[in-house]
């Protein structure tokens, strides 16, 4: 996990990203555990039940609970939430809360003029023996957004954030602005992973070409792995 992350920069989803960061808030001495969500950023009917397959980080500092999660795609935090219910804390990106219901937390971002739900949790332990189930759910399963999407998200200085979604490369204005741009050859899907701060050897450029249905285009000279 550290060499895919750290060493060879590919990025991750929450499994990785905050399994990484729990195990060195742990060895940093943090009182930190692990907690289960189900995400509701495209669910956002409260009576469909998703699937608890998303990990956040809980952790306890001078008797208070604080959530961290830089796992959650176009909607990582960027900044600690304090476990606090009803009171609004801006972060460098963007305004959340959290919700208090029916024994559910909910935490939500302001978007588009609204409270949107990003996901619900409990406060119960998410131990390792069930994040290994929902871990190999997420990469594996056909049913599951992460083995038919090409998702890719980073925050940026100044309040902006990066995404690329399948064919469209988008950037997201800290004032709400979206400048998307459409995606339809290897060449501009290489371009737009350098912009991600991603770098792939030439066969990975074309297998994730030839799954986003693009390899009938013409091919970039030279798109070498990254090694910084």
């Amino acid at each position: 996990m550290f060499n895919k992350l750290v060493v060879r920069r590919r990025g991750g989803y929450c499994f990785e990203q905050n399994g990484l960061l729990l195990q060195v808030l742990r060895q940093l001495g943090f009182d930190a555990c692990a907690l289960g969500a189900r995400v509701r950023l495209r669910i956002t009917d409260r009576s469909i039940l998703p699937r608890r397959t998303h990990m956040l980080i809980a952790v306890t500092l001078d008797g208070s609970c604080w959530l961290t999660d830089v796992g959650a795609g176009a909607a990582s935090l960027t900044q600690a939430l304090r476990l606090v219910p009803d009171r609004e804390q801006r972060t460098p990106h963007d305004r959340r809360r959290l919700v208090h219901e029916d024994r559910q937390w909910f935490q939500q971002i302001w978007r588009d003029g609204q409270w949107a739900d990003v996901y619900q949790f409990t406060l119960d332990d998410f131990p390792a023996v069930d994040r290994d189930v929902a871990n190999w759910y997420t990469s594996t399963h056909p049913a599951d957004s992460f083995s038919q999407e090409l998702m890719v998200a980073l925050a940026r200085p100044g309040g902006g954030r990066t995404t690329l979604r399948d064919g469209e490369f988008t950037f997201h204005h800290h004032d709400g602005r979206r400048d998307p741009h459409a995606v339809r050859t290897p060449a501009e899907l290489a371009r737009a992973l350098g912009q991600l701060g991603i770098m792939l050897a030439s066969d990975e450029l074309r297998e994730l070409a030839q799954r986003a249905g693009l390899d009938h285009e013409p091919w970039p000279a030279c798109h070498k792995r990254h090694n910084g």
